[in-house]
Parts: C-alpha cells; sequence; structure tokens
C-alpha cells in the first residue's frame, strides 16, 4: 500500500495537469516506459509530457526570450502566436494541419527521447508532443509570459 501512495505522490508530482485526474473514478492513470498514460472514461489514451519535460523546456523559453517572442512570433496577452493570428494554430487532440510547418526542438531545450510512437515538435513557440503517423496533437508545453 505505501508503495501505492509513493507512485501516486510522484505522479501528481510529474504531471500536474494529470493528478486532478488520478481521483476520478472515470479516469485511469498509469506511468509505462516513461510516459504517463492517460485513459478517459470513453477508454481513450492519451500520451503526456512527464514534468521534467515541461520544466526543462519553461526554464530554457524564460532564459531565452525574457518577455519577447522569438522572431516571426507576435505577443498576444502573455503568450506569443505567429504573426497574423490571434489564437494559437492547433487544437490538442487535432491532427496539425498541413500547411503547419513542424520545426526541430530547440537545441539549447534537454528533454527525454519522445516515447515510441510519437515525436516533438516546435509550432509556434510550443511544444508539442505529436502521434509520429498522424500529426495528431497529444500534449503541449506552451510559451507563457510569468
Amino acid at each position: 500500500m505505501k508503495a501505492f501512495h509513493v507512485g501516486l505522490l510522484a505522479l501528481s508530482l510529474a504531471v500536474p495537469s494529470v493528478s486532478a485526474m488520478a481521483n476520478d473514478d472515470k479516469v485511469k492513470v498509469k506511468v509505462k516506459d516513461d510516459k504517463v498514460i492517460v485513459k478517459d472514461e470513453h477508454g481513450n489514451k492519451h500520451v503526456t509530457f512527464l514534468d521534467t519535460d515541461r520544466t526543462a523546456y519553461r526554464t530554457w523559453w524564460h532564459t531565452t526570450y525574457k518577455s519577447s517572442c522569438p522572431p516571426g512570433l507576435v505577443r498576444v496577452e502573455n503568450y506569443c502566436v505567429a504573426s497574423g493570428h490571434t489564437k494559437r494554430r492547433y487544437v490538442v487532440g487535432q491532427a496539425l494541419e498541413p500547411t503547419i510547418v513542424i520545426g526541430d526542438v530547440p537545441s539549447g531545450v534537454t528533454l527525454r527521447p519522445a516515447p515510441a510512437g510519437y515525436r516533438y515538435a516546435y509550432v509556434d513557440g510550443d511544444l508539442l508532443l505529436l502521434d509520429a503517423g498522424s500529426r495528431i496533437v497529444r500534449d503541449v508545453i506552451q510559451n507563457i509570459f510569468d
């Protein structure tokens, strides 16, 4: 029982966005092969970033850009978007439009390897976790200014 509580505590610290779901009877959360898998009430599985990935990216973002946006992006409220847009060009759970160019993870960001069948993508200053075959956005670490 102690191991279960320690595992649940580690999970809640590792993925804050998922920890609230761990108490929902309709949602199942497990860690497998260094990835967090969430199974919702409909039986759909979702893979998410680990907290270490979120911390690494946000630290790099704040160190690199402070309060400005990278070239080609403009600030809207407290985040950056592609020039000419007023909102982000992707939706979690949907495939990226074919016209959206996927960039590589910036060289200063150190992440764990992407889980098998997934890849990381840098889009409009945000870091996305994509299904490698379908380009469906599974999770995102957004660029946000404090």
